[in-house]
């Protein structure tokens, strides 16, 4: 029921990430999360992943706009450390809060691998102990950075999925092909990260279009809409290629 609520009745996701504060901190874009999330909710998207504190703190707001929540339930590292994240919430507590759904990373190809793969695991078998859906946020790494090689990916996605997630959120690989190959290879359905900001509106839609194409179901993107110029226009621009299948023109034309 929870799984099916997030997808909801057009089996498309559009989520806008919002956790980047356990991480980063206040960085631009996302100095007010409570400013953040009154300026979009009312835009027509599914979901918001947050952070614990910040999921208590704005319960009542998405709520009331009646957005699904997605709780980010690891962490424990910021941009001034080192490691992979380790568990900062359960899923009994991400209930309490109000979630539906929870989020958490899994690293493959890092020195700390078997302890990410490890946690993830311990996290899916608590969220099929109370039914929520998990979505894994899979990034395969080499030499430390995050790698969008497309077999690594594919790798990564599968691995998620073996684990036991519901969804998989993992990078664009850069082609159509190329990412198609990464979803007939997972069972688990596929949405993609945004990544760094790109600077080009019309290579954004143009990676959402593709991912589609591909066979993704939706995106998951932060920097890519907040920190764009008019967020609310960014959203419906992601939103008319996620749900309705348009054209990138098309969705262009929302960002005028």
């Amino acid at each position: 029921m929870r799984f099916a609520r997030l997808l909801g009745c057009r089996g498309r996701l559009v989520v806008v990430a919002m956790d980047h504060g356990g991480y980063a901190g206040p960085i631009s874009g996302l100095t007010s999360i409570g400013g953040v999330l009154e300026r979009i909710l009312g835009e027509d998207f599914d979901a918001v992943i947050l952070c614990p504190g910040a999921a208590v703190k704005y319960a009542s707001l998405i709520g009331r706009f009646r957005k699904q929540l997605i709780l980010r339930v690891d962490g424990a590292r910021t941009a001034l450390g080192r490691g992979v994240t380790k568990r900062i919430s359960s899923v009994r507590d991400a209930l309490r809060i109000g979630a539906d759904a929870v989020i958490a990373m899994g690293y493959v190809g890092c020195e700390e691998e078997r302890d990410s793969l490890s946690q993830l695991a311990s996290i899916a078998t608590e969220c099929r102990e109370w039914c929520v859906p998990l979505i894994a946020e899979m990034l395969p790494m080499e030499g430390g950075r995050i790698c969008t090689d497309p077999d690594k990916i594919g790798l990564a996605a599968r691995i998620g999925a073996e684990i036991g997630a519901d969804l998989i959120k993992t990078y664009y690989t850069g082609s159509l092909n190329t990412f198609r190959r990464v979803v007939e290879g997972c069972f688990a359905p596929i949405i993609i990260a945004g990544g760094p900001k790109i600077e080009s509106a019309r290579s954004l839609l143009e990676m959402v279009k593709s991912a589609i194409n591909a066979g993704a179901i939706g995106v998951a993107f932060g920097r890519n809409v907040w920190q764009y110029r008019e967020p609310t226009k960014m959203i419906r621009a992601i939103a008319r290629i996620v749900y309705e299948d348009a054209d990138v023109e098309v969705a262009l034309k929302e960002l005028t």
